[in-house]
């Protein structure tokens, strides 16, 4: 993103995620792991502010772009040319089953998608988000102000959902995750669906088979696979008890001591007196 220029790919500005992955494709000679990029917004920022170009980390000897290209006349991209990214499901509808299935199938394979929604109409709903519940808003008109990054699916309080990725730190929702449910096209989000496919990947029936669920479980997470409900939707009573818990052992901690010191100044009084009493005998 430092290094991007392009007018529709705004540098954390609701760039668009089609646009530049299109850009990077045209201009840039290979892709860099995240692992050599740790994400600083300030620091990256900065350099994008100041036309500071990013170089790759990797020798010019492994560079490589590890995504399938398509032939593209989409008029957002201003020339046809080759593009890295499939529309898996792109429409002004909300995603139909099978358009889920597919999109089932990406996720189980570690293929995250990039999704389009609309954040602006339920800023409250997202500013006060806990991280355990399900948002959910009825999409009466398809709008989208916002991306985010669909990453698994599953079952969160016995309702199947989708979970994504926001771009908001993980100070915020379940260390940056939220959940929508499947089938319900919450906040527009299952209008528009897409995602790079790496080189290699079958297009035919096969990448339908053996979809699987991911294997989560904790306070932030899906349920288990054995869709057992994870209890902890009442748990924001956990924290205060222990702090209570705390104070209490400390405060009989410190009246252990005391007492033992009592005890021995008492020991101590006892033998000095008894001394006294012979002496005086």
């Amino acid at each position: 993103m430092s290094n991007i220029k392009a007018k529709r790919a705004n540098y954390c500005e609701g760039g668009n995620f089609m646009y530049t992955a299109n850009y990077v494709n045209l201009y840039f000679s290979t892709l860099e792991k995240e692992l050599n990029f740790k994400y600083d917004y300030d620091n990256y920022k900065y350099k994008w502010d100041q036309g500071i170009i990013v170089q790759p980390i990797i020798s010019s000897q492994n560079y490589i772009k590890p995504f399938q290209t398509f032939e593209s006349q989409d008029p957002q991209y201003e020339i046809p040319q080759q593009t890295p990214v499939i529309c898996v499901h792109c429409s002004i509808n909300p995603a139909k089953k099978q358009d889920i299935w597919r999109i089932k199938s990406y996720l189980s394979r570690g293929i995250a998608l990039t999704s389009a929604l609309t954040v602006n109409e339920s800023q409250d709903m997202f500013n006060t988000y806990d991280g355990i519940s399900v948002l959910h808003k009825r999409c009466d008109e398809f709008k989208n102000d916002h991306q985010v990054t669909l990453v698994g699916y599953g079952y969160k309080n016995g309702q199947e959902v989708w979970m994504l990725k926001n771009s908001w730190g993980e100070d915020w929702g379940a260390n940056g995750y939220f959940f929508v449910p499947i089938g319900k096209d919450s906040f527009c989000i299952e209008h528009i669906f897409t995602t790079i496919l790496p080189i290699g990947l079958s297009l035919d029936q096969s990448i339908y088979e053996n979809i699987g669920s991911q294997i989560r479980g904790a306070q932030y997470e899906l349920d288990s696979d054995n869709h057992q409900l994870i209890k902890f939707k009442n748990s924001t009573w956990i924290m205060p008890v222990s702090i209570v818990c705390v104070i209490i052992i400390v405060v009989i901690c410190i009246g252990i001591v005391i007492y033992q010191r009592n005890q021995k100044k008492q020991k101590q009084y006892e033998a000095f007196t008894m001394r006294t009493n012979q002496v005086i005998s």
